[in-house]
């Protein structure tokens, strides 16, 4: 079963060369932002609500690939993540209905579910209705963890938004970025982030009743002047809650003081636990209020102090973060033409990786045997100059306990 779901999978990648077989000229790429929900049946008649988000680029005619992750919303198993491949074909039936048929290849766990080695297979069948401003969806799907205890069919809704990205194969000549007040692109930012969870007294348990420290990313993408949307994973990077994990999305705003100093207020919500943080099903809102300094046009330098809050579980905290960004303009179709825009090189990759355990040292639990552990990867190189590259990357384990 496993090698049919894995070769049905690597048919698509045909479809991804063909659609990038243009010359090697900036243009429009279409895709979609997907949301889902899932309501997995676990053994001994247990419910896990599973979120799924996917960035999905347009294949071909009829194909899409790119990357997916999914995180435990209700139930018992806050921390549950895992994170993948995911591609499929879709079929319009009518100028408002679309079916489709796809996979989503990845590994994971946590929450201390019966993944086994970590391997998720989701194989589903969906119908999609086009509304103006986006999709509704309804998907016949299937989770299997292989060499788990994990095998659950179910009936998901999921919603999405349209995307189009401006990129090129290969290398163009020339570098450099323009910056957002130069033209009319969307101000967006990455950041690197550092976050202090200061647990509330009586709020926690364990491991979580002191302090946590946490190593992130965001993204950012202006929707006007003074709004944004927001997107952060970030996991703990020190303290005893190893293993604890977060990924939020939702809505900020931003008010200048000046060209250079501004106030900033954010609220996000979505999955996070592991690491024993007790949050019930997994479901985490957060809400931030602090300040960025500019001292470059690109670069930016942020505080901010919120509170932290697991509404299903018994984990609560205050929050200090300090973060450090890049700031650039995001081409925009409706505002700029492509000649406005200089480019950067960026390379994507799906890795494998391997590490081999000596003996029961390399084990968290007392008695397991030492072996492999597999991952799939996925790493992004953002090339600074000549010979010189940003690289991060993320990977979940598949196989090996």
């Amino acid at each position: 079963m496993l090698k049919i779901f894995l070769g049905a999978f690597l048919l698509l990648f045909p479809l991804l060369a063909e659609a990038t077989a243009a010359a090697e000229q900036l243009r429009w790429h279409d895709g979609v932002f997907r949301l889902g929900y899932d309501p997995l049946e676990l053994p001994g008649g247990e419910r896990l609500g599973l979120l799924g988000g996917s960035y999905l680029l347009d294949a071909g005619s009829y194909g899409y690939l790119g990357l997916g992750i999914y995180g435990a919303l209700s139930g018992e198993r806050g921390g549950f993540f895992t994170g993948g491949i995911e591609g499929g074909l879709r079929f319009p039936l009518t100028k408002f209905l679309t079916s489709e048929t796809g996979l989503f290849v990845g590994g994971g766990g946590g929450g201390a579910a019966p993944q086994g080695g970590g391997l998720m297979l989701r194989p589903y069948l969906g119908l999609s209705w086009h509304l103006p401003a986006s999709t509704l969806g309804l998907q016949l799907s299937e989770v299997r963890f292989p060499n788990g205890d994990i095998n659950s069919r179910q009936l998901g809704l999921n919603i999405s938004w349209p995307i189009q990205t401006q990129f090129a194969t290969g290398w163009l000549e020339g570098e450099g970025l323009e910056l957002p007040g130069e033209m009319g692109g969307k101000d967006s930012r990455y950041s690197v982030v550092m976050q202090r969870y200061l647990p509330e007294a009586g709020k926690s348990r364990g491991a979580a009743e002191e302090d946590i420290t946490l190593l992130g990313f965001e993204v950012e993408n202006s929707l006007g002047e003074a709004s944004f949307l927001t997107l952060a994973a970030a996991g703990a990077g020190g303290g005893r809650n190893d293993g604890y994990a977060e990924v939020l999305a939702g809505l900020g705003w931003r008010y200048y003081f000046s060209s250079r100093l501004a106030g900033k207020m954010q609220l996000r919500a979505g999955a996070g636990g592991g690491g024993a943080v007790e949050t019930g099903g997994g479901l985490i809102v957060k809400l931030e209020a602090g300040a960025e300094w500019t001292p470059t046009p690109r670069s930016v330098l942020g505080v901010a102090v919120g509170r932290y809050e697991a509404p299903d579980g018994d984990f609560a905290a205050n929050l200090a973060s300090v973060n450090l960004g890049y700031r650039f303009a995001a081409p925009d179709r409706a505002a700029a033409q492509p000649a406005d825009f200089s480019h950067r090189h960026w390379q994507v990759a799906i890795n494998h990786d391997s590490y081999q355990l000596s003996g029961s040292e390399g084990r968290k639990n007392v008695g397991d045997e030492g072996g492999r552990v597999d991952l799939l990867a996925v790493q992004i190189d953002s090339m600074l100059g000549q010979g010189l590259l940003l690289s991060g990357a993320a990977g979940a384990a598949y196989d090996g306990g």
